[in-house]
């Protein structure tokens, strides 16, 4: 089966409105099989893992912190439909970026570049910073909890894996930028591609909390 993929973050103003920010992109689905083949049957071919070789050959993917050169761009991604669709209110958006300086000095901005150009945005926190505005988590100290939040802008980008790998990128960043022991994610519980990306990354759901979570 083919999913968009989308996740479902905390609920507050701006970047967090309606909980709805995420990657956009296209995940298949499919059974892990032996040799390194996936049988995608509803198009009765067989697809190959990605090897090594593969992976070493793909354009790479980096993180650059958010500039007010970026807001432009950022807010042109944000006004369009396949991101609009999640995040709703975009001047609520623009103004935690631009009060990133100030009263959401806590959020850490990055734009994703694939081979040099802009493809996507993504942010992390400290889940005690924002424990005030959400409430899907209980946290009693600064440094133990951390969150994330990702979409890919460009449109000609989607369906090409971006998903997984900035995911994993964003994980490896919070994880040396901060010595995080956890960082947990909150998908909507129906969004299974989303879901599937977590999971490729190491993620695991937690049935009594109901968010995803990986721990050091």
């Amino acid at each position: 089966r083919v999913f968009v993929l989308k996740t479902y973050a905390a609920t507050r103003g701006g970047l967090h409105a309606a909980r709805q920010s995420g990657i956009l992109g296209i995940i298949r689905g499919g059974k892990r099989r032996r040799k390194g083949v996936a049988r995608h049957k509803c198009r009765g071919r067989q697809k190959r893992f990605a090897t090594k070789e593969d992976i070493m050959q793909q354009p790479k993917l980096t993180l650059h912190p958010l500039t007010d050169e970026d807001l432009p761009l950022l807010e042109t991604w944000l006004r369009r439909p396949h991101v609009l669709k999640w995040y709703e209110d975009t001047d609520n958006w623009l103004a935690e970026l631009r009060g990133r300086g100030g009263e959401f000095c806590w959020l850490h901005h990055y734009i994703a570049r694939l081979a040099g150009k802009p493809a996507g945005f993504c942010q992390y926190y400290d889940c005690w910073d924002a424990k005030a505005l959400e409430d899907w988590y209980k946290v009693d100290a600064p440094g133990q909890l951390y969150s994330i939040d990702y979409l890919i802008g460009e449109p000609a980008l989607l369906g090409q894996g971006l998903g997984k790998r900035l995911v994993a990128l964003l994980t490896g960043t919070v994880r040396r930028e901060t010595g995080a022991k956890q960082i947990i994610v909150q998908p909507d519980e129906a969004n299974l591609a989303s879901c599937g990306v977590l999971l490729a990354n190491g993620y695991r759901y937690d049935e009594a909390r109901g968010y995803y979570s990986k721990t050091w």
